[in-house]
């Protein structure tokens, strides 16, 4: 049975390649999504507004 390397070559090599980048791409993006919420989470939670306590709570 022939692969699709075999039957279409470059072609599919050069495809390959770009979904590869592609999915590294979303997966770094979703990284710095999810570490940003982090970041803005910890600032909601430990936020000092006025009329609050010295840890943020209500």
């Amino acid at each position: 049975m022939d692969t699709a390397m075999d039957l279409y070559g470059d072609d599919y090599a050069k495809h390959r390649t770009q979904h590869v980048t592609q999915l590294g791409r979303q997966a770094e993006a979703y990284r710095t999504i999810e570490s940003e919420k982090k970041d803005y989470e910890y600032f909601w939670n430990h936020r000092s507004v006025l009329g609050t306590s010295p840890d943020g709570r209500r």
